[in-house]
């Protein structure tokens, strides 16, 4: 069976990074607020981390074949068929693509974590459109 794995989205989580470095330098400039911004920072490097490690080591994953998306945040596998897929676009905020499903009643899901090429997307669309 033709699987497509998506790829960890490096841009998004590099975005991601510098926004704790861009936190913690904060705290730097406002002494008043110190405490918290650091705090912050390292909360929120911390859950980066944790998300990055888990798509490297493949805990956290998108794949698409014939019967539908198959995708895990870290915990339990989620399942989206192939025939409530209306349609498959990546989408652009800034300079991070993003991976957006269109379900029935308007619904959407979106995969910030993950990219796909546009050869990556056509086979996609190709094989979901092959039900």
């Amino acid at each position: 069976m033709k699987t497509i794995d998506l790829t960890v989205n490096w841009i998004f989580y590099g975005v991601l990074f510098l926004l704790c470095f861009v936190i913690y330098g904060a705290s730097q400039t406002f002494p008043a607020l110190a405490n918290i911004l650091i705090i912050t920072s390292y909360l929120f490097l911390s859950g980066v981390i944790l998300s990055l490690y888990l798509a490297v080591v493949n805990r956290r994953y998108v794949h698409v074949d014939k019967a539908g998306l198959s995708y895990s945040l870290g915990l339990k596998t989620q399942y989206i068929p192939c025939d409530t897929i209306e349609n498959i676009r990546v989408t652009r905020i800034m300079f991070i693509k993003i991976l957006e499903i269109s379900l029935p009643n308007n619904r959407k899901t979106q995969f910030y974590s993950w990219s796909i090429s546009a050869d990556e997307l056509e086979r996609t669309r190709s094989i979901l459109n092959s039900k």
